[in-house]
Parts: structure tokens; sequence; C-alpha cells
């Protein structure tokens, strides 16, 4: 079970001209709004996860050190290292669960892979030696994601070629999911070292991670929050406020796109418009005037339901998801933190255009 530790921020609403200059949460603020899911075993790490309102956080995330006027935390402060592997952390954890929940709609794949010897592709195969070849390329990537130091150490490292020193609190450890696959047995293993990493980790772990990746969101159905970001541009002084283009919306993030959206009525599927929707978030110049001088980008949240339908048939290395919307209002927040709010649009009430 998931230990959450997020402690909610309440913010008040109130006019923008009394916001502006707030500063963002504390950073042990900010640091607790994440939920924990804890490894079956001591063979893997748990996995650290953002939330908002108590509830998991999709699309972009909170940075750490990024201030909400768009500026980084200086890199030679004693603070930039914390927030830095703070966000390694965060993005560990993403890529450990989406691996776990592709397991989950692998099951078939996975009963047919050869846990004694590793299966060559070819360009002609039958299913069962595909499926072999899918599962354990696959089982690579999760191992990578989920495996605990010590197992890294054991698993893939070759100490004859490669330095397996690498303490667990170094900065560089933080980095080695996140832009490395390392092969079974370490760089340089020959080929009897490499499957025995492979089979000793298939015959100890596989079935545990099978469990494991089947206890993720129940029913592929989870509630949450969708962000995406946009830059603040020119101020309309004719409609007074600021047009919000859904073309230039940022959001590779985590799990969930801005398109991912199955609307539900005549007010949503504006928001999916093929040519792109501008939604104006309306504000007077004297206080947009304050405000621009202040903040580069607004963040938009949703509140969803999320569904995971299983894998992409084009691209059966990311997941198929899909939300529909809880409320009608889009909240505004001027931080990545996402205690800064500014105010909400109610997409039954939006004033939008097309371009």
């Amino acid at each position: 079970m998931p230990v959450l530790t997020n402690r909610a921020i309440q913010i008040a609403i109130v006019p923008i001209l009394y916001t502006i200059g707030w500063a963002s949460a504390s950073a042990q603020e900010r640091w607790e709004n994440t939920i924990t899911y804890e490894s079956p075993t001591k063979t893997f790490t748990s996995l650290l996860l953002q939330t908002h309102k108590e509830k998991l956080r999709f699309g972009n995330q909170d940075n750490y050190w990024i201030k909400p006027d768009g500026t980084a935390v200086d890199q030679e402060s004693s603070d930039f290292m914390i927030m830095d592997k703070r966000t390694q952390m965060v993005k560990h954890g993403q890529q450990g669960i989406v691996e776990l929940l592709k397991m989950k709609f692998m099951k078939d794949t996975y009963k047919d892979i050869d846990q004694n010897l590793f299966t060559k592709y070819a360009s002609s195969m039958y299913k069962e030696e595909k499926n072999s070849y899918l599962a354990q390329e696959h089982l690579l990537r999760l191992a990578n994601a989920v495996t605990c130091i010590d197992g890294m150490y054991h698993y893939f490292c070759n100490p004859k070629s490669e330095d397996c020193t690498i303490k667990v609190h170094d900065h560089d450890y933080n980095y080695r999911t996140s832009y490395h696959i390392k092969p079974w047995g370490g760089h340089g293993a020959n080929e009897f070292q490499k499957l025995k990493s492979y089979t000793s980790y298939a015959a100890e772990n596989l079935e545990v991670l099978q469990n494991w990746s089947s206890s993720f969101f129940p029913g592929n159905s989870v509630q949450g929050y969708f962000v995406t970001t946009v830059f603040l541009d020119t101020y309309d002084f004719e409609n007074k406020g600021y047009w919000l283009r859904s073309r230039s919306f940022r959001d590779n993030g985590f799990l969930v796109r801005y398109r991912d959206l199955e609307p539900v009525n005549a007010n949503q599927r504006k928001l999916l418009h093929p040519q792109g929707i501008e939604i104006l978030y309306q504000i007077p110049s004297d206080e947009a005037e304050k405000f621009s001088g202040l903040y580069k980008n607004i963040y938009l949240v949703f509140d969803i339901s999320l569904t995971i339908k299983g894998r992409h048939r084009n691209n059966s290395n990311t997941l198929n998801v899909a939300y529909q919307l809880n409320s009608q209002a889009i909240e505004l927040y001027v931080d990545d933190s996402l205690t800064h709010k500014i105010g909400e649009i109610l997409i039954d009430d939006m004033i939008t255009t097309t371009k």
C-alpha cells in the first residue's frame, strides 16, 4: 500500500493584487507533497511520486529548484544539490511505476518468457519466441528502474571493467535509471556472466515483480490532477486578459498529456479543437502590469479521473491512457509547486477563440 506523506497546503483565493509577491512553499512543504509506494522486498527501491491536494500529480511536475518567476536556484548554493536529488528521485519513481504498469499489461507476453536462455531477435519469429524476446527486453528496463543499489552491484556491475563503488547518496547515482540502461552482468561482461545475472534475477525476482505490478491502480484507474504549463503571452487590452493557447501547452511530464482528454460535453470538446483553442484569463490591466513583471508561466491544473488502457499498439513501449474531468474548474497557479493560486476558469463559462 502507498504511504501518503502529503500535507495539504491551504491557500485562500484572494484578489491577485494581494497575492503578487507571495513566496512559494518552503522546500520542506514542497517535499512533503509526495506519496511513497513501498517495495515488497529489500531487493527493490520504494518509489516516490508527487501529489497535489493528496492525490497523484500527472503531467508537469514540481522541479523543486525552479522559482515562481521561472528562474532557477543558484547552482552554487547549498539548496541546489538537495533540489536536484529530489527531482531525480521523483523521476526514478515515475520510471519505476511506468515500467511496473507495463508489466501489469504484459501478463500474456510474460507467460512465454524463457528464464534459462536469452531469446535472440530474428526477422521471423514464432509468437512464443517474440513474446519471450519482448518480455526479456522489458524485464531489463524494469530491473534497472526498481532494483536497489545492492542489487545493481550484484546483477549489473562488472568490477573487472567498471567502478562499482558508487554510494547510494552519491549525486551521480540519481541519474542511473533516467539516462542509461545497464546490461546484465555489467559493462564488459562475457556471455556466461550475462546469462548468469539474467537467470538468477528472473528466478529470484520475476514472480515478486509481477505481484507488485498487479497491485498498482486497481481497476486500472486512479484519481489525480493533471498539470500543464503555458507561457504568459502579450496582454490583450481590448479583452482585458491573457490568451492561454492550447497549442503552446507544455505537458511533457508524467504519464498524461493534454490531448489524452476524453470530453463528455460540447464545452469540453472545445478544449480539443483540432486547430487549437485560446482561453481568456481575465485580469484588470493595472493588476496585469505588476503580474507580468513577476511571472513568466501559468500552470493549469485539471482535477481528473485517469484510466490506463494498456500499451499502445503502434508503440508497445508506451502506455495508452485517457482522462475525464471531475470538475469544470481549471485552477491557475504561477509556481510549479502549485502553492500560489491566482484563480479559476470555469469550462462552461470560458471565453474562447480559435486561430
